[in-house]
This record gives C-alpha cells, structure tokens and sequence, in this order.
C-alpha cells in the first residue's frame, strides 16, 4: 500500500499536470491594472500590435474571425477585417500551433481587439493582449481615444483630423507661432 499511494499520486499528477501544461503562459509585462500602469500598458499594447479596432464577431470558422469594425484606432479597414485562428490546414489535417494563446471569440459578441502578426504574417488576436469584450474595455477606449483622436474620423481639407491639435507652424522649442 505505501508503494501503490505514492504511484497514484504520481499518475494522477501527471495526466492533470499535462492537461495545464499546454495552457497559454503570458509574460508578466502586460499590464492591466493601476491608473498609470494601466496607460502605460494600453501605449504598450497599442504600439505593439499592427491592428486595434472595436468591432462585432459576424462569422467563424476553423481557420479565421471575421468582424464587422465599429472603430479604428490602428491598421484595420473601417468596413470589416478578418483574423486568422492560427489553424493550418497540413494535408488534410487542421493542426492549430499557437491555439492556447490564440483569443476564442464568439459571434455576435462585441470586442476591442488588439491584433499582432503571426509568424506566417497573419492577424491574429492573442490571450495575453489587452483584447476583452467591448463591455469590459472602458479604460482601453479613453486612452485609444488619447493616443489616436482621429480614429475614424473624417479629416480636413488639410488632411488634419479636425478635432486633433495641430502643430503646424508652431515653434515647438519656443511654443510661440513662426513668422
């Protein structure tokens, strides 16, 4: 009986140990809490990511994710975009490489996305990014809104989004305006 306990301990470590062993593992450099970590991690992530956009899951399937934008901040069209799962299609064979990393989405539900490239050079959305449901990103979308004011917005005849400041004809060491 002594033999056989320490056995049972060791198998049933193993078969759940496996099972949380192929789990996604984030690094600890993404941040999402404290007011000035917070815009701090948003930056980040902003400037990291190749894609970042509000938008509503229209269709999925094995290999993509397709949404319909409601806003962009950063790299996707205003009509539409679509991600890859990080499915491959080998002979016949659907193998997923980086599928415990790669963010599960549902259709009809609404999301701020940050998008990365994968190695094939794909979009793809990330656990370990700051992407969350629309409803849970109220902190995401003021600094998105900070970081890019024209997001989506019409520009002016001077191809100036018109609600951002410019700094045209300013002399920025004296802040006063040039001749």
């Amino acid at each position: 009986m002594r033999r056989i306990l320490p056995l049972l301990f060791l198998i049933a470590y193993s078969v759940l140990g496996a099972k949380s062993a192929s789990a996604c593992v984030c690094g600890s450099d993404n941040i999402k809490s404290g007011n000035d970590n917070v815009r701090v991690g948003i930056a980040k992530e902003f400037n990291e990511s190749a894609a970042v956009f509000s938008g509503e899951v229209i269709a999925t399937d094995i290999f993509s994710i397709k949404f319909r934008v409601i806003r962009s901040w950063k790299g996707a069209p205003s009509e539409g975009i679509t991600l890859s799962t990080g499915a491959k299609d080998i002979d016949g064979t659907y193998y997923h490489g980086a599928s415990d990393c790669v963010y599960s989405f549902k259709v009809g539900e609404k999301y701020l996305v940050y998008a990365r490239r994968s190695d094939d050079g794909a979009l793809t959305a990330y656990k370990c990014t700051r992407t969350n449901l629309l409803a849970n990103s109220g902190r995401d979308m003021k600094e998105l809104i900070r970081l890019n004011p024209c997001a989506n917005k019409a520009k002016g005849p001077t191809g100036v989004c018109a609600t951002a400041k410019s700094n045209i004809g300013m002399n920025r060491t004296r802040n006063r305006r040039t001749p």
